[in-house]
């Protein structure tokens, strides 16, 4: 009995906790609306997804609607995510234009990052940066890959060398081999 008493405490708190970081939200889209679009954007619908685990927000065009990602949120904090927010404006801003250059100055503009950090049930063990424009990814394996944008870009979407990524840092060792054989 004490175990589900205490549960649902938990589950109250969380709920608290949620709906203090949606409060913080509004009021960040408010100073963002104000400060930069002279309060002209539709104020949208926030909610924070307890789903989403390979991306940290979405914007949804036709319903007006921003989903942030609760565990992104626990896994990098306040900042990080009204960063992701910041840019879930940038497309309710400019709904029609994807990322392109126009959305990118918005986002300098919004001090809004243009990738969320990466967070996952396993996380990533290499760190790998393009040595042309410097764009990070990340992996679990250590693999031979190139720098798709690059990739495209400049050599019609076929592997180059030149844009082979470089390791930038091996982010957590390697376990050293079971012994139970």
């Amino acid at each position: 009995m004490n175990f589900k008493k205490d549960s649902r405490r938990s589950k109250n708190q969380n709920k608290n906790e949620q709906k203090k970081v949606l409060d913080k939200c509004y009021r960040e889209f408010a100073r963002i609306n104000r400060k930069f679009f002279d309060a002209q954007l539709p104020t949208p619908v926030i909610a924070l997804n307890q789903r989403f685990t390979a991306r940290a927000g979405a914007f949804y065009p036709r319903t007006k609607r921003i989903a942030l990602s609760w565990k992104y949120y626990l896994a990098w904090g306040l900042k990080e995510l009204l960063g992701v927010l910041r840019h879930e404006v940038g497309h309710l801003a400019l709904p029609k234009e994807g990322h392109s250059r126009k959305f990118k100055e918005l986002l300098e503009k919004l001090d809004a990052p243009r990738y969320s950090k990466p967070f996952s049930k396993h996380p990533f063990r290499y760190e790998w940066e393009c040595p042309n424009c410097g764009v990070k990814h990340w992996t679990r394996k250590r693999v031979v890959l190139a720098c798709g944008k690059c990739c495209d870009r400049y050599n019609r979407g076929h592997f180059a060398r030149n844009f082979q990524l470089q390791l930038v840092k091996e982010l957590r060792p390697r376990r050293p081999p079971s012994k139970h054989l």
